[in-house]
């Protein structure tokens, strides 16, 4: 009781006592110690027998509070019913008093409930509802669901009490106790969803619960408000996602007869749909003609005809219907457009729609979502906003699937501030429609840009602010980021937060299948064997992408490829899931990165004996390999452009089944540099210009020059050719194009996914430089890109070096890259290639010098990425020695150049030079020199 002293005490100082109330009472009052049954009868002798009940209401709040917290409720009921009511016209009492605060008449309802005065608690309920319902509507909800708390913390959650009385005070309250709409109605309704949020157990058992409930409120309250009873439960069971208990009412309300209202279908519509039972969806649609009253329903009616993919039968019905005299109506052309629309008919989608609008019919949310999904489907992403903007124009709110496909539309355009500024618009017209969906692309677009800090702000924004309980869905796009960002180990504390201290209530395996990622990343296979041994104990159900993750598993970390092999095999067969491009492509990219084309070429012979949709990373795999192939084999690439040309003619007349009707232009890139290569320059700017032709209507490629990988490919092209000024143009663009990326609003952290866009270019620019007779500019660019935090690869670092040694403005600088980043390397290959002709006339007795040992422990160890070239380092020391034949001391500067870049001098005095005066410094310094040669050492 210690707990309730200080408020007590607290209150007690407060009261406005009446002069009458005797010391021994007060004594009572404020005693601190349990409440003994004699001094519970001194109270109620005296408010009750004695009392005039003229009492001021902070004495008469007191004495309640002081009860209840002595857990006196018998007594709080009858000090209640003697001081709360007050005396109606004809002098009963029977009328609540004005002046009741809502804390007193809590305190006395909820000791009716906790006394299990069910009778006298409904007729007070009853009063109270008739009194305030008009004047004080929020304080009566407030009273009933506080009660009704209490009533099922009281009675349990199996008992079926508390639902009847919320059901017969809601119906008292508002004429009825349906409520479709869990925003709208959250004031309401947020006590019963934690209620039923609380409610576990199997679903026979919840099955066999709400129907003896609803079976209650039928005989006790009518049918009527059974079956608004039972829309209220699938709403709230539909929003927590219980859908087995959404079904089951949904078949009691269908077996008892009960009314359906368009809230009904939609949610029994969105759990087929879960459930994917789509052949159920149409059938069911129909039979209910009178709850047509949701455009949700229109979402998942559409759904399910793509999904049952049914579009002979659905043309032959829409056209047959000009035949019979009946012109079919809007809901006909919202049906069949959506389901051409799903297989990317643009022009028969067009068609209609033009027919439509030729009819003098104004398009609803049907058609013109049909027309937004058929422009996503054919990659015209720029059509798509203004296919956006007739919802405004016809005044039709966008609903979710509709936000769906935008934010998709800006995810393929890489565009992180675009989809921002259409979240900020969605918040602020359609704030309701916005789910986890939307947020988990989102946070997905991050990884592209590696930007961990936006991600995290959106993860916050959509928990904090939107009030979203995090899924699987959204935590595994957040630890997409992370591992795209190179930290996977935050990828795996969001997994111990949301799968192991709390595990969330769907999707669970999604977060298992990127923490096997994030391990697979950092090279650790057994935690990846923990983790999958702690799927199969937990017995979660696994999903495709469990396989993906299990294929790449094998492949990368194994290296047991065959194994791997085996398990897409196993996924071809299963019963249940599909196997798709992306587990075919993360064979195909582990069979790359071993140069194993053949095995590529075989895979996707596997993936068309299967009828397995194609992507555009599949096809580059494909015509990569093949390429690749003529090239080993030293033979004309006839062949694979042929092969190149037909499927760019295929996918654009849609003959291949791909999951995304459109080429990326990234799979035109490589062959046109090897065509540009060792084909010829025009051979590589005819297949750019017929790809151009086929998927944007023109030959002018100027279209796709804002593409990283077109003009990378256009980069090269000029440069093999050395067409040095169209090379001039393509790089100013390509480097501005970076520069601009790089300074969106979007850009908080910096994307490591572009570090790498110059590699392989550089060497290009160094040559141009060369020809422009700009030498002196090389440091500059390197100096800028440094500063951008993009890489040079080894060939760009070369060809730069040995292009500044031949310029004396430019020496100095090369100077200091090889001897920063380049000689190590260098002298490392070398002392390895020593150690290991060395090793082969050492005896089985002599011991191995440590770096070999070290070397054939661990393989992958001391590899360099950044070496000088020998034949570049023969060159850059022929160029150091034209540099000193111009010096006039040539002992001075040998000595200042040896004290700057000691690591390269080191390599250059290893042997006499070809320079001027040499012979008499070798004279001169012949101690230096001989400790040089003999240690190695400066």
């Amino acid at each position: 009781m210690l707990k309730y002293a200080a408020p007590l005490v607290k209150h007690y100082k407060k009261v406005v006592w009446n002069p009458e109330v005797p010391n021994r009472i007060k004594n009572i009052l404020k005693d601190e110690k349990p409440l003994k049954s004699r001094e519970n009868a001194a109270l109620m002798n005296y408010y009750i027998n004695m009392h005039n009940g003229r009492l001021h209401p902070s004495e008469r709040g007191y004495l309640l509070r002081y009860l209840y917290q002595k857990k006196a409720y018998g007594s709080v009921v009858t000090v209640g019913s003697r001081l709360l009511y007050g005396n109606n016209n004809d002098g009963i009492k029977s009328v609540i008093r004005d002046d009741v605060s809502m804390n007193e008449l809590k305190r006395y309802l909820n000791s009716l409930v906790r006394l299990h005065k069910t009778s006298q608690l409904d007729s007070c309920m009853g009063r109270i509802i008739a009194q305030f319902a008009i004047t004080r509507r929020s304080f009566v909800v407030d009273i009933i669901n506080s009660i009704f708390v209490t009533t099922y913390q009281t009675f349990g959650e199996d008992s079926m009490e508390p639902l009847i009385k919320w059901v017969k005070w809601m119906k008292m309250l508002n004429g009825h106790c349906e409520f479709t709409d869990y925003m709208q109605y959250k004031y309401i309704m947020s006590s019963l969803l934690f209620y039923l949020r609380g409610r576990r157990g199997n679903d026979h058992d919840n099955k066999s619960f709400f129907e003896n409930v609803l079976g209650d409120i039928k005989r006790i309250q009518g049918a009527a408000a059974a079956s608004q009873f039972a829309t209220t439960l699938m709403c709230l069971l539909a929003y927590s996602r219980r859908f087995h208990s959404v079904e089951n009412i949904w078949h009691y309300k269908i077996n008892q007869n009960f009314s359906i209202v368009s809230a009904d279908l939609t949610n029994i519509m969105k759990v087929f749909c879960h459930f994917k039972s789509f052949e159920s969806i149409p059938s069911l649609y129909q039979e209910h003609p009178d709850a047509h009253d949701d455009v949700r329903q229109f979402d998942y009616l559409l759904i399910a005809h793509s999904e049952l993919q049914d579009w002979k039968s659905l043309q032959d019905q829409f056209n047959a219907l000009f035949n019979v005299g009946d012109l079919p109506n809007l809901r006909h052309y919202g049906i069949v457009m959506y389901s051409l629309a799903t297989i990317g008919e643009l022009e028969n989608v067009e068609r209609l729609y033009a027919q439509l609008l030729r009819r003098k019919l104004l398009p609803n949310f049907a058609v013109l979502q049909s027309l937004l999904l058929v422009h996503y489907k054919c990659a015209d992403l720029n059509g798509c906003f203004a296919q956006f903007d007739l919802f405004d124009k016809y005044s039709i709110p966008p609903s979710s699937s509709t936000y769906t496909i935008m934010l998709k539309a800006y995810r393929n355009l890489n565009d992180i501030d675009g989809a921002l500024r259409l979240l900020k618009k969605m918040t602020e017209s359609a704030y309701h429609v916005i789910t986890e969906r939307h947020f988990s692309i989102l946070i997905h677009m991050c990884s592209k840009i590696t930007n961990t800090m936006i991600a995290e702000e959106l993860f916050q924004l959509m928990v904090d602010h939107y009030n979203i309980t995090p899924t699987g869905l959204s935590v595994a796009a957040l630890m997409d980021v992370y591992i795209a960002s190179g930290v996977p180990q935050e990828s795996l504390s969001l997994f111990k937060k949301y799968a192991q201290l709390k595990p969330v209530d769907e999707g669970l395996i999604s977060i298992y299948n990127r923490a096997i990622t994030a391990r697979i990343e950092m090279g650790e296979k057994i935690e990846c064997e923990k983790l999958f041994d702690m799927i199969t104990q937990l017995k979660l159900n696994t999903d495709s992408e469990f396989y993906r993750v299990m294929i790449r598993y094998l492949a990368t970390l194994e290296k047991d490829y065959e194994t791997a092999e085996n398990i897409l095999d196993q996924l071809i067969e299963h019963p249940n899931l599909q196997a798709d491009a992306s587990h075919f492509e993360t064979m195909m990219e582990a069979y790359d990165s071993i140069s194993y084309r053949d095995g590529v070429l075989k895979l996707f012979a596997k993936m068309t004996k299967n009828e397995v949709p194609l992507n555009s990373k599949i096809l580059h795999h494909l015509i990569k390999s093949t390429f690749k192939i003529q090239i080993r084999n030293q033979e004309n690439l006839s062949q694979p452009i042929e092969l190149l040309d037909r499927i760019m003619k295929n996918v654009s007349e849609r003959n291949l089944q791909m999951t995304f009707q459109f080429l990326h232009p990234s799979v035109l890139g490589l062959p046109m540099r090897c065509v540009a290569k060792y084909h010829g320059a025009q051979e590589a700017l005819q297949l750019l210009n017929r790809y151009s032709e086929l998927f944007y209507g023109t030959t002018d490629s100027s279209t796709l020059q804002n593409r990283f990988v077109i003009l990378r490919s256009l980069l090269v092209l000029t440069g093999e050719i050395q067409q040095w000024e169209d090379f001039e143009g393509y790089y100013q663009k390509y480097v501005a194009r970076i520069e601009k990326f790089q300074n969106t609003p979007s850009a908080t952290q910096p994307n490591k996914r572009m570090k790498s866009l110059m590699v392989g270019l550089f060497a290009y620019k160094v040559k141009h430089l060369l020809w422009k007779g700009a030498i002196h500019e090389i440091p500059q660019w390197m100096q800028k890109f440094e500063k951008m935090g993009l890489w040079l690869d080894n060939d760009s670092w070369n060809e730069a070096v040995m292009t500044m040694f031949k310029d004396s403005r430019t020496i100095e600088f090369a100077l200091k890259v090889v001897n920063e980043k380049l000689i190590h390397g260098y002298n490392l290959i070398h002392k390895y290639r020593l150690l290991r002709h060395n090793s082969k006339q050492l005896t089985s007795a002599d011991k191995l010098p440590w770096l070999l040992q070290h070397k054939k422990l661990y393989p992958e160890s001391f590899r360099h990425k950044l070496y000088l070239k020998s034949d570049v380092a023969t060159s850059v020391m022929e160029s150091m020695d034209q540099y000193l034949n111009c010096c006039q001391d040539l002992n001075e500067e040998v000595t200042r150049l040896a004290k700057l870049y000691p690591y390269f001098m080191k390599n250059y005095l290893m042997h006499p030079r070809n320079v001027n005066g040499w012979d008499e410094m070798e004279k001169r310094h012949s101690g230096v020199f001989q400790q040089l040669r003999l240690t190695k050492k400066l």
